[in-house]
């Protein structure tokens, strides 16, 4: 990398919106946002407009929602970007613009970045949980992702906590656990006329947290059954990797009393080594810059 090459191009690609950033050392510049094009032609047309614009761009990271190829730098089935099946967006870059680009998935970005930048920034091993619309996760080993069979490690959303006791399929931790999840739990319990201060019509998450604080009885269940999920789930991830530590992002981690301390709690008290059980569980700190800060030094600029 040439001296005047000294920034990497980083992009957050959402089912809704883009974002673009530059990072140079520890320093992230986010520079544009844009929504996101139907077309994965146009959203190309975006990535090198922005290359083109910012200069001295030596490398381009890019995260997007799964499930990708990213050795090759191509879509799969993203269901979050429908049309955009099978686009080989790494490639067509490179060859127009003649830099390195790489694609990988948002959730394995996110962990990046937290483990290099954020709350595992000195440590050789995180576990990352982002719980929001949708569950993601990713382990990185030494600063690196760890990808696993087909790339597939992380798809931790299709998890099924009745097959820890040996039962027939069941709800998965997306459907217990996040917010959509949440939301129509809660509705199937007020549906089946349980007594409640929640409202069906206008029930949202702020009115859920809010209920259970109030000790509201549907509220309550409907949050501990989604943070007994979450905590078994990462139960059984402390006790296979060892992480040095476990970090929860995503906007329902925002207010640690909804997930954070609550699954802390659990995770002292469930996993049985006593080192084990001792493993920090923080609060993610890059929040919604995670994944550009992931997708820098995946383009190879690091500080």
């Amino acid at each position: 990398m040439s001296s005047e090459q000294i920034s990497a191009l980083a992009v957050d690609i959402g089912g809704t919106k883009m974002a673009f950033a530059t990072l140079k050392g520890d320093d992230l510049a986010v520079h544009d946002r844009f929504s996101t094009p139907q077309d994965p032609e146009d959203a190309a047309g975006l990535i090198v407009q922005a290359a083109r614009k910012q200069g001295n761009i030596a490398a381009i990271g890019i995260g997007a929602p799964g499930p990708l190829d990213a050795e090759k730098g191509v879509f799969l089935t993203p269901p979050n970007l429908p049309g955009w099946q099978g686009y080989p967006l790494a490639a067509g870059i490179e060859a127009e613009l003649g830099l390195p680009v790489r694609l990988e998935n948002d959730a394995n970005l996110g962990a990046l970045g937290e483990a290099v930048y954020g709350s595992g920034r000195g440590m050789k091993s995180i576990f990352y949980l982002t719980i929001s619309t949708g569950i993601g996760s990713g382990l990185i080993i030494d600063g690196t992702i760890h990808s696993g069979r087909n790339g597939m490690a992380g798809e931790l959303w299709a998890f099924q906590p009745s097959h820890f006791n040996g039962g027939a399929d069941g709800p998965t931790i997306m459907d217990l656990s996040s917010g959509p999840g949440l939301l129509r739990r809660a509705r199937q319990r007020l549906a089946s006329g349980r007594e409640s201060a929640l409202g069906e019509e206008n029930l949202d998450m702020k009115g859920l947290l809010r209920a259970a604080l109030d000790g509201d009885a549907v509220a309550v269940e409907t949050l501990e059954e989604g943070r007994d999920a979450i905590a078994a789930m990462l139960v059984a991830v402390i006790e296979i990797a060892a992480p040095d530590a476990v970090v929860l992002g995503g906007g329902l981690c925002g207010d640690v009393r909804w997930y954070v301390e609550p699954v802390c709690h659990r995770i002292r008290s469930w996993v049985k080594i006593p080192l084990l059980a001792q493993t920090p569980v923080r609060r993610a700190r890059l929040w919604d810059d995670a994944v550009l800060y992931g997708a820098g030094v995946l383009a190879g600029i690091s500080s």
